[in-house]
């Protein structure tokens, strides 16, 4: 089977990988792709023939590289939800070539469409502008490489070619592409730091994840380091450099650390954090009205064909220095 090969309609996919050494090769499927399929699942696709490393297929779950290997998993997909492209959504591009695109996705957008979506997506948008982007790792999420939460605002890789996909997806899988992010979070974080444990669905809250020290079932590794950019009364600026791309990592982190993200509902507990910053506000969100304050601020990788370093950053929302002037939180900002 010709690894180049990627499922078109009706079709299987190929999702393309890096295993590194040492690791057992179920598990390591998991982790990069939980929670579009569980380990069990994966089991099943492995012991059926349904992965290949070096082009041969592996049957044993439990295969462990002694080096570095590039494979593929095949995925079988049914017919593809129709996407129509949204002509009236704004796409904001960043850089364009022949392989691949950096938009800077806006906060409240969704990536690819889901439950709750419509045709309002970044997907629909992508299409209105290049209609034959790659199927990627889903026929809903054509051209992704990676993605960002709706409420996160930042930078996002598009694939425009099945080649260059595949490419910048083995560089996600070798975590050779660096993404640094800025975020203001409540209080004062120490200067700097490197917090590594493991992230999991939160055991009673479905919509959540928990960042916890040890491992347990079904938890995944992550690590991550930060440093305290500015000190304000209320908040700090910090800018963080992911080592691993958990969902919600950063909110489910600094939550734990005691430090939850400015604008974070999610995972902002409002009562405590008015009794530790003395606020007697009754009603609203410690008197701030804001949307997350989290931003994906930074892409830096070589890039896989011509081998210059990629580097593309965006400035920090102009409203965050008023943010971190404040002494007292007001009713409302604006």
């Amino acid at each position: 089977m010709n690894a180049e090969r990627k499922g078109q309609e009706g079709e299987a996919e190929n999702f393309f990988f890096e295993l590194p050494p040492g690791v057992r090769l179920d598990k390591y499927l998991a982790e990069i792709l939980t929670p579009r399929l569980s380990r069990s699942q994966l089991q099943k696709l492995i012991e059926r023939g349904n992965v290949f490393i070096e082009n041969t297929a592996v049957l044993k779950c439990g295969y462990v590289a002694k080096k570095s290997q590039t494979g593929y998993l095949v995925l079988p997909v049914g017919e593809p939800a129709e996407l129509l492209p949204n002509y009236s959504l704004k796409l904001n591009i960043v850089f364009e070539d022949p392989y691949f695109l950096v938009v800077d996705k806006a906060a409240g957008m969704t990536v690819h469409p889901g439950s709750g979506t419509q045709n309002d997506t970044l997907v629909h948008a992508l299409l209105a502008h290049f209609p034959h982007l790659p199927q990627g790792h889903g026929p809903d999420r054509p051209g992704l490489v990676h993605r960002l939460d709706r409420d996160t605002r930042g930078l996002l890789l598009v694939a425009k070619t099945s080649v260059a996909h595949r490419a910048l997806s083995l560089l996600f899988a070798r975590r050779e592409i660096k993404k640094i992010y800025h975020a203001l979070v409540w209080g004062n974080p120490p200067k700097q730091g490197r917090v590594e444990g493991f992230i999991r669905r939160h055991p009673h809250d479905r919509k959540k994840m928990q960042f916890i020290k040890d491992q347990a079932i079904r938890s995944r590794y992550a690590s991550l380091e930060y440093e305290k950019v500015r000190e304000g009364p209320l908040f700090s600026l910090i800018e963080v450099t992911l080592h691993t791309g958990r969902t919600h990592q950063i909110r489910a982190t600094f939550s734990a650390l005691g430090f939850p993200i400015l604008g974070d509902p999610l995972y902002s507990d409002e009562v405590k954090l008015k009794r530790r910053f003395g606020i007697k506000e009754k009603k609203g969100s410690c008197g701030l009205s804001i949307p997350l304050c989290l931003q994906a601020s930074r892409l830096v990788f070589e890039h896989p064909f011509t081998h210059e370093v990629m580097d593309f950053s965006l400035g920090l929302p102009q409203e965050w220095e008023a943010y971190l002037e404040l002494k007292a939180a007001p009713k409302e900002v604006k």
